[in-house]
């Protein structure tokens, strides 16, 4: 209790905190769309989707609403790389939205498969791959920002 006739004031910083906290998730997310990114181009390989290497190149994140017909080029060594690039995601109140995929008019044959081929499913390997690592991609991001804190 404050002493007789001593007011007391707070400042309220709880909206400042709840934007710091979608910034720094947002961040996050971003590293996790790399990490995806990563582990789907690494799907891709020599004998296994890959004769030129422009499908793994085209494997990108984007916001939601991005042009994918826009990536479509003709397969051939030296197309451009598309990737590893820190796109922010779409925010939305406290929803962060990133999309993977690829431009590539036949991506998407790749990934599900057409006629009696199966599909390399590079990209939902990908993902399956990084889903488990959410939480210490997360952690690594805080960590980085705020430091261990000393006991």
């Amino acid at each position: 209790m404050p002493p007789k006739g001593v007011r007391w004031a707070m400042k309220w910083y709880g909206d400042q905190l709840a934007n710091n906290v979608e910034t720094d998730l947002a961040e996050a997310w971003i590293d996790v769309g790399l990490t995806c990114e990563k582990n789907a181009k690494a799907e891709l390989r020599k004998g296994h989707g890959v004769v030129t290497g422009t499908l793994r190149r085209s494997i990108h994140i984007e916001q939601p609403g991005y042009n994918w017909s826009g990536d479509d080029v003709t397969p051939q060594p030296g197309t451009p790389e598309r990737g590893s690039k820190r796109i922010a995601p779409k925010r939305s109140g406290s929803k962060v939205t990133l999309l993977i995929g690829s431009g590539m008019n036949y991506a998407m044959g790749i990934e599900i498969g057409f006629g009696s081929f199966t599909g390399y499913h590079y990209l939902r390997n990908g993902w399956n791959k990084t889903k488990g690592q959410v939480l210490d991609i997360i952690k690594r991001r805080i960590q980085r920002k705020y430091g261990k804190k000393k006991k």
